[in-house]
């Protein structure tokens, strides 16, 4: 038979079992270093997504048309023994073009045309391959700083498009590959691409640029790095930038165009934005382990 004090100490027990229970949920709830995927119904479609959706799906022809038909030239006539994507040129761009051509598709699915990632980051899309498609046709008329003006403005489109990703989670991973992967990638792959571009126009072609090639891979590398170190980690930005920069670090070293070492930062400096991608990764992980836990998420 329970005495009194038994029953005492019992309901002290409880009590404090709900006191825990209690502080374990409220600090669950602390949000994590990323925004929270939206989950909420799509808007009503209107005419604008249409409108939206048809201009993206425009733009991205127009790059996989210049890409067959100008890629290889404008490459070829931009080419510069410092910087050079010479080794992967004639994938690489195939590969751009078709995987912006398939986002663009998907953000034409009924599940797409008026979600609200598609309202936010369309128009960046659309402007990265339209602007990247002129360069390249630019490029191929040796018209190279039009070309460069041009190819800044494709990669600032996609930066601001990433950032816009940034503010909008991706609810699924089709969205992750079908919406943020292409745009992210193209968008890696273009920096070095501009620098190229670039060294190209101002005729910095000898090693008494060697120098201004340092600063200008270690420039980008920057850019990439925080774009990539975002979100959930931008790996297919540090993918598409890690291409660029080793196709640099083997077109010096078989060419032996500059000094070994700046072929070495070469590959470092896309080594160092896959790093940038994965650290964020190890982070998110860590916060979300850490929340599941029920205790204090680290940003």
């Amino acid at each position: 038979m329970s005495t009194p004090s038994d029953r005492q100490d019992l309901q002290s027990v409880v009590d404090s079992t709900r006191q825990l229970f209690a502080e374990k949920r409220q600090r669950a709830t602390v949000q994590l270093p990323y925004a929270a995927p939206d989950h909420r119904p799509n808007p009503a479609r209107e005419n604008l997504d249409w409108i939206r959706a048809g201009t993206f799906v425009l733009a991205a022809i127009l790059l996989l048309v210049t890409v067959l038909v100008f890629a290889s030239s404008a490459m070829e006539r931009a080419s510069s023994e410092l910087l050079n994507v010479r080794p992967v040129q004639n994938l690489m761009w195939p590969a751009v073009a078709l995987i912006v051509l398939f986002s663009s598709l998907y953000a034409l699915l009924p599940s797409q045309l008026s979600s609200r990632r598609q309202r936010a980051v369309s128009i960046y899309s659309s402007v990265m391959a339209a602007t990247m498609g002129c360069a390249l046709t630019l490029a191929a008329s040796f018209m190279f700083w039009a070309a460069v003006v041009l190819a800044v403005l494709s990669c600032a489109a996609g930066l601001l498009g990433i950032r816009m990703l940034n503010r909008n989670t991706a609810r699924t991973t089709v969205e992750r590959l079908l919406t943020d992967a292409p745009l992210s990638f193209s968008t890696g792959f273009s920096l070095v691409v501009t620098g190229q571009l670039y060294f190209a126009a101002a005729g910095w072609d000898d090693q008494t640029h060697v120098l201004k090639a340092l600063v200008a891979l270690l420039g980008i590398s920057v850019i990439a790095s925080v774009a990539a170190h975002s979100e959930r980690g931008r790996h297919a930005l540090a993918l598409g930038f890690a291409i660029g920069t080793s196709a640099i670090a083997l077109a010096l070293w078989l060419n032996a165009a500059g000094p070994w070492w700046l072929s070495i930062v070469s590959a470092l400096c896309g080594l160092s934005v896959v790093l940038a991608a994965e650290n964020r990764r190890h982070q998110i992980t860590h916060a979300e382990h850490r929340a599941a836990r029920g205790l204090p998420v680290e940003d």
